[in-house]
């Protein structure tokens, strides 16, 4: 319980980091650094599409600047596109099952578990996506956790669309009832609360 508690005070500190975020690049930097106090991962990245929806990785946990002519990330870039298609926002991947040259030329920089997770705003438009890597495999725990990590940082990333800052204005407390909706659904995943108690709580 003590351990859940914490998960839970961690992610609305998560929350508030992000909003506390001056640009789109402070919300991705954030997004896949400071997400590690509640999923533990090996590595984390956050990517875009282009005008070609190829995949532009735009921020590295532990990185600065991300260099994108770098081996890595140009590696990143086609292991994401090769994603097989799949229902939800968050799915795990396995590096074996990608592409034989994918896999060939990544396996010294990445790890075999992957989380992939689409961002989207409060448009329903999806902003890129955020993947996550390690060792072990991802527990459902883990994959609730993600799906709120996921849907805070693209709340974030549309709220400095174009550089603007949207959304705390314009949301407002519909925002903070969303927070509280979701935090409810992962603290249910992972035990906190009977998920029973959910269909009597309306915000």
């Amino acid at each position: 319980m003590s351990d859940n508690s914490d998960i839970a005070v961690a992610l609305l500190q998560f929350d508030a980091q992000l909003q506390a975020a001056l640009n789109g690049r402070e919300v991705a930097f954030t997004a896949v650094n400071e997400s590690f106090a509640v999923l533990k991962f090996d590595q984390a990245v956050i990517w875009k599409h282009d005008l070609f929806n190829y995949p532009i990785i735009t921020a590295a946990s532990g990185l600065a600047d991300v260099t994108l002519d770098s081996p890595y990330v140009q590696w990143l870039g086609r292991a994401i596109k090769s994603f097989p298609d799949g229902e939800g926002n968050v799915r795990p991947v396995k590096l074996s099952e990608l592409p034989e040259a994918i896999v060939a030329e990544g396996s010294e920089w990445c790890s075999e578990h992957l989380l992939s997770c689409t961002l989207k705003g409060p448009d329903g438009f999806s902003r890129g996506g955020l993947l996550f890597s390690r060792a072990e495999p991802f527990t459902e725990a883990d994959i609730s956790v993600a799906e709120w990590l996921a849907r805070a940082t693209g709340y974030a990333l549309w709220a400095w669309r174009g550089n603007r800052r949207h959304m705390w204005r314009r949301l407002g407390g519909r925002k903070a009832g969303m927070v509280i909706a979701a935090l409810l659904l992962v603290c249910a995943a992972l035990g906190m609360i009977p998920v029973q108690l959910l269909s009597l709580i309306h915000i």
